[in-house]
């Protein structure tokens, strides 16, 4: 432990109080501790003893279980003995039933056999004369088919007849001259749309060079303007830059005052901050009267971190400052 004309330092009295409060908290950790693996202790113990209960129950419960499912396949096979013979009671029935309704069939069959060939009988009967009806309504489709065909050859040849009129050479000369006056027409009707297509081109050509010989002039003086700015954009960043130099040059000299003053400060704070570095005798005589200094003393020793330690020539310069 660092000591000087029989004080320590407040680094190490304040280590010393951490390690005798720790010391503390772990005797009563250690308490607690005890406590918590005792019951644990207990509650594991008593875990074991209901665990070893319900197994007890469990195979007395499987084996009352065992019994009763043996019961019951038993009622099960007593059960299916009754149906089994039940089902086969029912089965002869079936058969027996099976072979009187056969029997039956066949007397049914010899005595409505005769009824049967006289409706086998009226049955083709009615059958010719479908046949009969329906070849009589084939005929008379037949007939109208003919009758249509033969219209639809008298209309075919009216319909040529006019259209071979229709096409003659006096209307075809007659459309060929309609064809061409309309033709003519529309003839006359482009050669004037192309002249005063040429005319709008013209007067568009003069105004484009109108609008050309505007921008030009603009654009000059666009320039010229542009040109004046730069120069006094120029100016004025001359201007800044000699304002900004003149700046920094104060702000430089507050600089160094500043760092002056901040040195004396800390200068201060210095000397203050060695004063308070060591403890006071009272708490020196509290901390070696503890009944376990020695003890705690070789912990915070051992548990220390490699902190270069004050001098001593240190706390004499410190002294020397306090007498001036």
């Amino acid at each position: 432990m660092e000591v000087y004309n029989g004080l320590a330092s407040t680094i190490e009295y304040n280590r010393w109080l951490v390690t005798e409060e720790n010391w503390k908290v772990a005797e009563d950790t250690r308490e607690t501790l005890g406590q918590i693996r005792d019951f644990r202790r207990a509650v594991r113990e008593d875990r074991l003893s209901k665990g070893r209960q319900r197994a007890n129950e469990s195979r007395s419960q499987r084996g009352e279980a065992q019994r009763k499912v043996q019961e019951h396949h038993m009622q099960n096979a007593a059960g299916g003995s009754e149906v089994k013979s039940l089902v086969d009671n029912w089965n002869d029935q079936l058969s027996t039933q099976r072979r009187a309704w056969s029997d039956y069939g066949n007397s049914l069959k010899t005595v409505l056999k005769p009824d049967l060939k006289k409706v086998k009988a009226d049955n083709q009967e009615e059958k010719a004369k479908l046949a009969k009806q329906v070849r009589d309504e084939i005929e008379l489709v037949e007939s109208l088919r003919e009758q249509a065909l033969q219209k639809l050859e008298e209309t075919n040849r009216q319909n040529a007849s006019r259209v071979k009129t229709e096409t003659g050479p006096a209307t075809t000369d007659a459309a060929r001259r309609l064809f061409y006056s309309q033709r003519k027409k529309l003839a006359d009707e482009t050669v004037k749309q192309e002249e005063e297509w040429r005319a709008g081109v013209a007067e568009n050509k003069q105004i484009h060079m109108q609008k050309a010989v505007e921008h030009a002039e603009a654009a000059k003086a666009t320039r010229t303007q542009a040109r004046d700015a730069r120069s006094a954009l120029e100016e004025q960043r001359h201007n800044d830059a000699k304002e900004l130099r003149k700046k920094r040059i104060e702000m430089r000299e507050q600089k160094a005052i500043q760092n002056a003053t901040f040195l004396k400060s800390t200068r201060e704070k210095h000397n203050t901050l060695m004063g308070s570095k060591f403890v006071s005798p009272e708490m020196m005589e509290r901390m070696q009267s503890h009944s376990q200094y020695k003890l705690l003393t070789t912990v915070v020793a051992e548990g220390r971190s490699p902190v270069r330690s004050a001098a001593p020539d240190e706390a004499a310069d410190f002294s020397a400052d306090e007498e001036r």
